[in-house]
């Protein structure tokens, strides 16, 4: 019997893009997940995945969708290009989505929880079934950035407000779990000594709450490989970035492949 595998794919914006490459590097190594969960960019990215999606096929994907001409066409199709306060994630998360991805949590392949925050309860909410694109949007919906997301009378925000790296998600029933973490480590400082703006300080105050909250959750939890994705210096909105992304995680995937590896052996010894 081979070790079932869960994945937390955690929060980060665009440094998410980084769960790609360790995707790959699982399928690499002819390993799936049985469960997989994810915050924010990483419930994009793992519902993705949990649909069928390849790491290869992800990463075409996301490298088609995330130039700034592909960008700018798929926002303006959703109305959300001249949104002067606050945009819909709904509405981007349709315009960013593959055709014919799945609409419900049943059709898809693996099982797969997406974490978002009840506002008004001020805790978690972990999504498995209904509706999966609005559990996608409602993981999404960074405060400031995007309005609430509406399901069944309750509000739901950004769920990386909460639980960023939902290790707990896929603890019970794998037998080894892996937990990657793209919030970048530090906030580094802009090139040429640029001041940073109120807007990149705010969305650095959120990543040094996520931090210390995935901190936390991994010492409640603790993965058998936990990855700290190589992604400073690349800030949260800086999609169009995604091949720099790519390129950085992808210098890590020899070193993941060796450490889930000996996360393997050591479970197989303990049989």
């Amino acid at each position: 019997m081979t070790a079932s595998l869960g994945v937390a794919l955690g929060s980060g914006g665009a440094r998410g893009i980084a769960h790609i490459a360790y995707i790959e590097a699982i399928e690499e190594m002819g390993l799936a997940p049985a469960r997989i969960a994810g915050t924010s960019m990483g419930a994009l990215i793992g519902a993705g995945w949990a649909s069928g999606m390849s790491g290869r096929d992800l990463r075409d994907y996301v490298s088609r969708v995330t130039t700034v001409g592909e960008t700018m066409s798929r926002l303006w199709a959703s109305g959300q290009l001249g949104a002067r306060i606050q945009g819909d994630p709904l509405a981007v998360v349709a315009a960013y989505l593959p055709d014919a991805f799945p609409a419900e949590f049943a059709q898809l392949k693996v099982a797969f929880t997406a974490v978002s925050t009840d506002y008004f309860r001020g805790e978690q909410r972990a999504f498995t079934d209904g509706q999966l694109h609005a559990a996608i949007a409602a993981s999404m919906a960074i405060p400031g950035l995007f309005t609430p997301v509406r399901i069944e009378e309750r509000l739901y925000i950004d769920g990386g407000t909460v639980n960023p790296l939902p290790v707990d998600h896929v603890r019970a029933g794998a037998d080894i779990v892996v937990a990657i973490d793209v919030n970048g480590h530090v906030n580094e400082p802009p090139e040429g000594g640029v001041v940073p703006t109120a807007f990149d300080i705010g969305f650095g105050a959120t990543q040094i709450m996520s931090r210390t909250l995935a901190r936390n959750g991994i010492a409640n939890y603790p993965p058998d490989v936990f990855v700290e994705a190589p992604v400073a210096g690349f800030r949260v909105l800086e999609f169009w970035r995604a091949p720099e992304i790519l390129a950085r995680a992808d210098a890590d995937k020899d070193r993941f492949k060796q450490e889930l590896a000996a996360a393997i052996e050591r479970f197989e010894a303990r049989r």
